[in-house]
Parts: C-alpha cells; sequence; structure tokens
C-alpha cells in the first residue's frame, strides 16, 4: 500500500534525526557532538630564511656610504656604469648557517624577526659591481659546503682568502678588494654584536646574542678575525 504524502513526510523527518547509540548496558544515549575530542591544529613551520628585498634601499645605502663602493672604493658614478647591484657585506647565508643550529624553542620567531631586521639593515649593505657581487657569492658557497651547510660531509677548513684564491674571485685577492670585503663583514658583525647587547634581557634576547656569538665564531674560522 503506497504511503500517504504527509506518512512519506514524517518518514523522511524520522530518518534525517540523529540516531542513538547504544551503550555496554543497552541504554541509548545521544552522542554530544561537542564532547568528541577535536584534531589539534598543527603548529605553523617557522621559516628560517633571513633574506629580504633590498632593492628599494639603493638610495639609502649609497648615502650611507658617502656614494663610494666600500669594495672596489669605486666612487658612484664609476659604479653606476659597472651593472650595480645591492649586496649584504655580511652575507645572510653565514647568519642562517649560525641560527639553524642554535633555534630550538618559541623564541625563534622573535629572534628571526630581529635577525632579518638587522641582516637587511643598511648599515649591513652595499652597493658595489655586478662583477664583485657575482665574484663573492663562490667563496661564501664554497666555505658553507665544507662546513656541511649544504648537507654534505665536513672538510678541512680553509679560509675565506684561501677559496677565493681557488676560484673566480682571485682577481679580488690580488688587486686588494677581498681584504676590504673582510673589512667589511667585521664592520657588520661587530654592529650586530652591539645591537644584540641593547634592551632588556629576555629568552629572544638571549637566543639573539648566542646566534651572533656564533656568527662570530664561525667567522674567525673563516679567516675573518
Amino acid at each position: 500500500m503506497p504511503l500517504t504524502r504527509n506518512a512519506a513526510r514524517r518518514l523522511a523527518q524520522t530518518r534525517e534525526e540523529p540516531r542513538p547509540e547504544q551503550t555496554s548496558k543497552g541504554t541509548a544515549e545521544t552522542v554530544d557532538a561537542a564532547s568528541t575530542p577535536r584534531p589539534e591544529a598543527p603548529v605553523p613551520k617557522l621559516d628560517f630564511s633571513l633574506r629580504e628585498d633590498v632593492r628599494s634601499k639603493r638610495e639609502a645605502v649609497w648615502h650611507a656610504r658617502g656614494d663610494v663602493d666600500l669594495y672596489t672604493l669605486h666612487r658612484r658614478p664609476v659604479v653606476t656604469t659597472l651593472e650595480p647591484q645591492i649586496d649584504h657585506t655580511l652575507e645572510v647565508q653565514l647568519c642562517e648557517f649560525a641560527l639553524v643550529g642554535r633555534a630550538t624553542g618559541p623564541q625563534e620567531g622573535t629572534c628571526l624577526e630581529w635577525l632579518r631586521a638587522h641582516m637587511n639593515g643598511v648599515s649591513n649593505l652595499n652597493v658595489t659591481t655586478r662583477r664583485c657581487n657575482q665574484s663573492k657569492r663562490g667563496p661564501v658557497t664554497a666555505a658553507l659546503n665544507r662546513l656541511g651547510g649544504s648537507g654534505g660531509a665536513q672538510l678541512r677548513e680553509l679560509s675565506f682568502e684561501q677559496l677565493a684564491r681557488q676560484g673566480r674571485a682571485r682577481w679580488m685577492v690580488d688587486e686588494g678588494v677581498w681584504a676590504r670585503v673582510e673589512c667589511a663583514m667585521r664592520a657588520s658583525h661587530s654592529e650586530l654584536e652591539t645591537a644584540a647587547g641593547d634592551g632588556p634581557y629576555t629568552r629572544g634576547a638571549s637566543l639573539r646574542e648566542e646566534v651572533v656569538g656564533d656568527l662570530g665564531e664561525l667567522l674567525s674560522k673563516l679567516g675573518v678575525e
């Protein structure tokens, strides 16, 4: 016998209602959705990259450097004819290498913000020629690879200058440019060290002091003293 329209509607409503679950004692209990444990939200992963786009700071860097390239000692009119690029005097990769060895707690976020601000600040930047900037990268990358920074086995330590002599940066050593590069690195680290000790003492401040200290030891290993 076909269901009447009202009976069919009531049957449909009954099917849509939540069905009680049977307990071990046989009594019916309705499951409380609010009491069901929800999966914990994943903890967001921190981005340990410290490099930022600094192209907008070119004029400020020229002003801070007195319109002179710290490495070649060329004045601004000369550098502008040689494909000028903005370089981090103390390479960001070196600081990231020191940071990864220390970052272990919730204070990482504050430390990362502080390091990004200082590593990408005008005091750690220099406008130089494209040739100089590209040549400088080789010894830095080679040094980190030898120290295991790219996942490889540790090799015998060599100074930046030794590595520069072995590659495309040899001209920088021969012309005295590399010595000025290392001088700029030391100056940047000195400023970073001073800034790390300023302000109230907190766990985040402690971490950044440790990272900056490790960075100084890394520079010493690479002959930058």
